[in-house]
């Protein structure tokens, strides 16, 4: 077993779920020791409390807004945070309610951000006797609502960057889920079914467990995935309840079941790849996913994952290797139109921010991720223009192209 491996299940939030849900959970807590952050593009979807304070969310959560949320939260003594929103407002909320357990956290997350993009902080996170938190989530495919993690934007001398903060011990002691906010463009719900099939397959296929029960539970997790595909087809009927409250609380399983137990502290670094692909390219997250899943799963083959990557994909119901995977992704999410990008400075980036095991594998150096990054940036489907790489990296590019 590995030094940091998690190997127990976090305390179980509470649920509510059904439609309807939400508006009675507003209703519960319609009071002044209440403090409400939801998201501006759902707020319009809600009766909103009339008593309790309400914050809307517009922007990407940064470390100015969790100060502004925990100074609202200390000037009018407050019980709950009540989050309503997708994975922004669920981490602006998950990290108010740390800090106002640990008032040195922010400071301590600003004193590391420059050095590293995965952030464990130095100083005891406490919850209680704080606000609660409770969260109703308005997407399906982050599960913010069950991750030991929570991600913030800032900026380094790279430009924007986001930061992932290590929060095992900050779960919401409540969380409702109503198809009403769940519900959305089936675009959208397909890249949700992407990011959540990937968070397991990245983790089975790159980190195996020191548990036997983590390797059935992510290939059932993957079953359940594979299960939920059919009826996010376009072609399909609109989604009902029961297909959107199982994609949520699929979802929320991979993060607060077994999945992903045993597996170290950072399972799958294809997040690491796709968060910063996905801001250099101005992408959404689950189109990042899209285009680096082949070229990534071909690199754990190297490494010698190859059988559990396929024993992975075969759970999922993916069959045909490579292209087996890309006609799955193309089904879920189209290659997207890239801008130029500079290759050497985006592996530049992630080795600064996430290599040499922080936390990111050690075996994968530089070189791995620049071959990575330079044959999905080739993916068959993928438009786009120049792709400058300097000559010193050319040896290093797949043989025969560069």
């Amino acid at each position: 077993m590995r030094t940091g491996d998690v190997v127990s299940r976090p305390p179980q939030a509470g649920v509510h779920a059904g439609r309807g849900a939400a508006a009675a959970l507003l209703r519960a807590h319609d009071d002044a020791r209440t403090l409400v952050l939801v998201d501006a593009a759902v707020a319009d979807r809600l009766a909103l409390p009339a008593r309790a304070r309400v914050r809307r969310v517009v922007a990407s959560t940064d470390l100015a807004q969790v100060r502004d949320v925990v100074r609202d939260a200390v000037v009018v003594p407050t019980d709950r945070v009540l989050a309503v929103g997708g994975g922004n407002t669920i981490d602006l909320a998950t990290l108010a309610v740390a800090a106002l357990g640990s008032p040195r956290l922010l400071a301590d997350l600003e004193a590391q951000e420059a050095r590293a993009g995965f952030v464990v902080p130095r100083v005891r996170v406490r919850t209680g006797p704080g606000p609660r938190l409770v969260v109703a989530p308005t997407t399906c495919g982050t599960g913010a609502e069950a991750s030991s993690v929570a991600c913030y934007a800032t900026h380094d001398a790279g430009g924007p960057a986001k930061v992932l903060v290590s929060l095992p011990d900050v779960r919401p002691d409540l969380v409702c889920y109503d198809p009403h906010l769940l519900a959305g463009p089936g675009w959208l719900l397909r890249e949700a079914v992407l990011e959540i099939a990937t968070r397991v397959l990245g983790a089975a296929a790159e980190s195996p467990s020191s548990l036997w029960r983590a390797e059935l539970d992510a290939h059932d997790a993957l079953r359940a995935v594979a299960r939920l595909v059919p009826r996010l087809d376009p072609q399909a009927d609109e989604p009902d309840d029961d297909t959107l409250l199982a994609l949520a609380t699929t979802s929320a399983d991979t993060h607060a079941g077994w999945s992903l137990r045993g597996r170290g502290t950072a399972p799958s670094s294809s997040w690491f790849l796709a968060a910063e692909l996905s801001t250099a390219a101005g992408l959404r997250k689950a189109q990042a996913v899209r285009v680096l899943l082949p070229a990534w799963l071909d690199e754990l083959g190297d490494l010698g994952r190859r059988a559990p990557t396929e024993a992975a994909l075969r759970a999922l119901g993916v069959r045909d290797g490579l292209e087996g995977v890309r006609t799955w992704a193309q089904r879920l999410v189209p290659c997207p139109t890239l801008p130029d990008l500079d290759v050497d400075a985006l592996v530049a980036r992630i080795d600064r921010r996430f290599g040499r095991g922080r936390p990111m594998r050690r075996d994968l150096d530089t070189l791995r991720v620049r071959r990575v990054l330079t044959a999905a940036l080739r993916e068959p489907g993928l438009s786009a223009r120049a792709l400058p790489v300097s000559a010193a990296s050319a040896a290093d590019l797949v043989p025969g192209v560069v």
